[in-house]
């Protein structure tokens, strides 16, 4: 895998990780789930922001 596969990649991931966390905090916001959604938001915003720590540890951006 090339330097820039792997700069796709963690975008990508990055990226659906993002998605992810805003689709959690939706549901969280609605209390249909209740603590369930509150526990989905919290490790998406994990998720999340490991993977965009990482982007900035190697100085990448977000994908366009």
């Amino acid at each position: 895998m090339t330097k820039n596969q792997m700069i796709a990649k963690i975008q990508e991931a990055e990226r659906q990780a993002w998605s992810s966390y805003q689709n959690a905090q939706e549901l969280a916001a609605t209390d249909k789930f209740g603590n369930i959604a509150k526990d989905m938001e919290k490790q998406s915003r994990t998720r999340w922001a490991t993977l965009y720590e990482l982007m900035h540890d190697l100085e990448i951006g977000p994908k366009a």
